[in-house]
């Protein structure tokens, strides 16, 4: 093995844990990033993704715990929010099992990401201009309603370049939660999201590993675990304070910059990146 195809599953293991909590999209800057590292394997891309997961396995540990009898958080909240946390998994389930080819099939190139990146910043811009009142500040007070509210939006995170966590945080400010709140369920509702997507990823493409994809594996999951335990413990500390405007900003001007890409031939115009 090349010593730069370590580098590379390095620097693509840096840019998921940036990318995978921010609402920036993880998988329109990958898709886009391993098209000009000429590094196409989806079974990496979904293997690293798991180091992202970790971080927030083991930041959330005492809620996860919570739903377990016996555990020293268990409590009848804590179960009551990892039911809620599954209500809100459903929705993207079924509509990912109803529309995976097709999302495959038409939305996976580098246009359908750079104009989902534009879309994504103005509607981020549009709510905060909105300021919906704030009714629910704490997640042990989150009606079920709501859970299910954040969860019809993460659907729209089945487009690449929307950014899931972009999704399922604008909605849950859009209906009323704080951004602490939709932040915190946010990071809560990734687990079985990315768990499912993952476990099914893998298995699909379970004959492509090999002793030097391992090895690459390996360092991308670490790497992406630990920028996404800093990137967590960051944004946790940010939203306290400050709205998503500067993120919204970034994917304007990032999905700007692609277009431009396109245009002048850094990339194919018309293709579907790998996928």
């Amino acid at each position: 093995m090349e010593p730069i195809e370590l580098v590379k599953a390095a620097v693509l293991g840096v840019i998921e844990g940036l990318t995978e909590f921010l609402p920036i999209s993880s998988t329109g800057h990958l898709l886009v990033a391993e098209r000009l590292l000429h590094f196409d394997s989806e079974l990496f891309t979904v293997a690293i993704q798991i180091g992202a997961l970790a971080a927030v396995w083991w930041l959330f540990r005492h809620r996860f715990f919570a739903v377990i009898p016996g555990a020293p958080s268990y409590s009848d909240g804590g179960v009551r929010l990892g039911l809620q946390v599954l209500v809100a998994f459903f929705p993207v389930m079924l509509a990912g099992m109803l529309s995976h080819h097709w999302i495959q099939a038409h939305l996976f190139s580098p246009h359908t990401i750079a104009w989902a990146l534009i879309g994504g910043g103005i509607v981020i811009l549009l709510i905060e201009g909105l300021k919906p009142p704030v009714r629910v500040h704490d997640l042990d007070r989150l009606p079920w309603r709501l859970a299910l509210a954040v969860g019809l939006g993460q659907c729209l995170a089945l487009w690449p370049g929307v950014s899931r966590s972009g999704a399922t945080i604008m909605t849950g400010l859009a209906v009323g939660m704080s951004r602490g709140a939709a932040t915190e369920f946010t990071f809560l509702l990734s687990a079985p999201t990315m768990t499912a997507a993952a476990a099914y990823e893998l298995w699909k493409h379970r004959h492509d590993l090999t002793a030097d994809m391992a090895l690459l594996i390996v360092v991308g999951l670490v790497v992406s675990f630990v920028v996404a335990y800093g990137v967590v413990t960051w944004l946790i500390r940010y939203v306290q304070s400050h709205t998503f405007e500067s993120f919204a900003w970034y994917r304007i001007i990032a999905g700007a910059i692609l277009l431009g890409m396109l245009s002048n031939g850094y990339l194919e115009s018309h293709a579907a990146l790998p996928r």
